[in-house]
């Protein structure tokens, strides 16, 4: 490789703009270009492209200009990028599609996601829940109450909480659980919390539960 033009080693795309961008650091006699570092697009031997990064520095010695380039093909962490928007893809999806209340808070209290759900029950847009605490959102009251629930799902640190609420629509109640969700080392770094309405007959009733659409409570 030594002696040979870098260009062949680009796609065929990029070769032009690199021809140019060779020809303004010649005329310049430094480097033209804002970054110091960008990506672009390799070919190797066999002629499959890959993602890379590109690093440059120049230096004169002799009233001459030197530019030292160093290559790093990056496809794994292509893919690794790749892998993590279509996991967040899914995830999103499975929230806003779900009947019920979703929403994750930071150990703080303050929402790091919410659900369409939670966002039309409580006519709130996305952008005015994350966050925020309870006590941004709620009446003071209520989210003292959500708060105390919260705490009992951190002090435990693996075992989530269930109870029965009553809605914002009765006779239909909340079934809601939290729990909290671990980091890699075990350890608490947000909870989740599901909130179900459902509709719970007086007893001896004799009904059947049946789910309900409602306006759950998220305590």
């Amino acid at each position: 490789m030594l002696g040979q033009p870098v260009s062949p080693h680009h796609s065929q795309r990029f070769r032009e703009a690199h021809r140019r961008g060779v020809e303004r650091v010649a005329a310049a006699g430094r480097l033209t270009v804002q970054a110091d570092m960008f990506e672009l697009i390799g070919l190797r031997k066999d002629g499959t492209e890959f993602p890379l990064e590109f690093s440059l520095a120049a230096w004169t010695a002799k009233s001459e200009l030197f530019i030292t380039g160093i290559i790093r093909d990056i496809s794994e962490r292509k893919q690794a990028e790749s892998a993590l928007r279509e996991s967040e893809e899914r995830f999103r999806a499975i929230m806003d599609n779900s009947p019920a209340l979703i929403f994750i808070k930071d150990v703080k209290g303050r929402y790091l996601q919410a659900n369409r759900q939670f966002e039309t029950v409580f006519h709130l847009p996305h952008g005015e829940i994350v966050g925020k605490s309870d006590e941004e959102v709620f009446p003071h009251e209520q989210a003292t109450a959500f708060r105390a629930n919260d705490r009992k799902v951190l002090e435990k640190n693996g075992d989530g909480v269930r109870r029965d609420s009553p809605s914002c629509r009765r006779p239909s109640y909340s079934l809601v659980v939290k729990f909290p969700l671990l980091n890699a080392q075990g350890r608490c770094y947000a909870l989740c919390g599901i909130a179900t309405d459902y509709y719970r007959p007086e007893a001896g009733g004799g009904r059947k539960t049946e789910a309900r659409q409602g306006s759950p409570a998220v305590a």
